[in-house]
């Protein structure tokens, strides 16, 4: 799968198949922030109208304490209709919400999440968890994080017929950013998850993003996501998801 997009926001992460919660992390939050992006698209031809719609709503706000809490809603949806038949053919959202206590050497964070994913054939996926955060200390990378955790998670989807899945997983991570050249940045997190019942049900997930400071003002970024889920819920469902995306920012 490849794709072009175009990105004019103040905060951005990229729109691809996985929720990548660490890259919407705001390490230089010192106040309280909102945002809104909503942006839409229609074409229409002689016997056949296409819909898009893409929507973004962000939340940040540091107290005094220090600890923080981040809000984030985001969906995409898009559909075909040819000689009247309308057909959907993206339909995708989240919801994320995280409550972040710094400690003496780590953070303590909370979080929630439902998501839903049409393309996945996931009508929803709640998540409600907690664990605890690290910085590493590292000469070879500008930073490094670690992330243990435990979390509840209800899944249901829509194939041939309704399929509900309920587990407690531990969910554990790892993240770095590296400055490589004047020019060119990487950031990187990989994800590990398993049911604690089951040693033999866990999913690798890896999110990549290569990023080119062309100019002052625009960036081209690379962005690689996979997945690997050893046993899927269906035995039809693909064990391995790979995306590959190229977008242009423009910060202003």
């Amino acid at each position: 799968m490849f794709r072009f997009f175009l990105l004019s926001i103040l905060s951005i992460s990229s729109v691809i198949g996985q929720v990548n919660i660490e890259g919407l992390r705001n390490p230089e939050l010192d106040r309280t922030n909102f945002s809104v992006e909503i942006d839409s698209d229609i074409a229409t031809q002689s016997n056949k109208d296409n819909w898009e719609i893409t929507s973004e709503l962000r939340f940040d706000k540091l107290f005094d304490n220090q600890s923080s809490i981040l809000v984030v809603v985001e969906g995409e949806y898009s559909e075909q209709t040819v000689d009247s038949i309308k057909d959907v053919q993206e339909n995708k959202g989240f919801v994320h919400t995280r409550y972040v206590v710094p400690l003496q050497s780590y953070e303590l964070e909370t979080f929630g999440q439902i998501e839903l994913d049409n393309f996945r054939s996931i009508l929803n996926r709640n998540l409600l968890g907690m664990g605890l955060r690290f910085t590493a200390q590292s000469t070879k990378v500008d930073n490094l994080n670690y992330g243990i955790g435990m979390m509840y998670e209800h899944e249901k989807y829509d194939r041939s017929s309704i399929l509900k899945s309920d587990s407690i997983k531990s969910t554990n991570y790892i993240t770095l950013n590296k400055q490589l050249s004047s020019n060119w940045f990487v950031s990187t997190t990989s994800y590990l998850q398993f049911d604690i019942s089951d040693l033999q049900v866990y999913r690798i997930l890896n999110i990549t993003e290569f990023a080119l400071n062309a100019t002052d003002e625009i960036d081209i970024a690379f962005n690689f996501d996979s997945k690997f889920d050893a046993k899927p819920v269906l035995d039809d469902l693909s064990k391995s998801f790979f995306d590959f995306a190229i977008g242009i920012r423009y910060n202003f």
